[in-house]
């Protein structure tokens, strides 16, 4: 392997022709320092530096026909990385917005299927309680209520099925409703 003695230029052309060992000469020499300039640009992820830096370095083979314009290969990776740790940085912050966005969704989501249970819980008790206060009304109001709520008929056709006048099923379905509403309200 050729050893290049910062001559950038003929290790820009070699990188342009597709020389890969010029670029594994290249990250090996430059590696520490875009390592130690990354970590003092972010002061922590050691991780995401190293990512970082490959990226560059991917970045450079992909785009290795352009290469041969850069003028210094030190202040072009240094560039690099700090383009490259500014554009993670930017997508972790929008990776954490969408993400504490998806958490308040899903957390009023609950809360909105809480509520649901509850208000289908306290329908039930509703439910059961009417049930249990139907069962304490006498036949003939049982039968009125169940006529005129459950079947939708009106007071007259009530009167003429239970053979009574309207006023008597008037008053029926009036005194029934009190009374469950006694019931209910215990």
């Amino acid at each position: 392997m050729k050893i290049f003695k910062n001559k950038d230029s003929d290790i820009c052309y070699a990188i342009s022709k597709g020389n890969r060992n010029t670029l594994s000469f290249l990250f090996n020499e430059y590696y520490s320092h875009l390592y130690n300039y990354g970590m003092k640009l972010l002061h922590r992820d050691d991780e995401m530096i190293k990512d970082c830096i490959q990226d560059v370095f991917l970045s450079m083979w992909i785009n290795r026909e352009r290469i041969a314009e850069v003028k210094s290969i030190r202040s072009y990776l240094f560039s690099a990385l700090r383009f490259t740790v500014y554009d993670e940085l930017e997508k972790s912050k929008t990776r954490l917005i969408r993400e504490n966005k998806y958490h308040e969704e899903m957390d009023s989501e609950l809360y909105d299927i809480e509520e649901l249970m509850i208000h289908f819980e306290i329908k039930m008790e509703r439910k059961n309680l009417v049930e249990e206060s139907l069962k304490k009304l006498s036949k003939r109001k049982k039968e009125a209520i169940y006529l005129r709520f459950f079947q939708g008929l009106s007071n007259e056709e009530i009167a003429s099925i239970m053979n009574i006048n309207t006023q008597s099923v008037y008053n029926l379905i009036s005194e029934s409703i009190a009374q469950l509403q006694r019931f209910v309200s215990k």
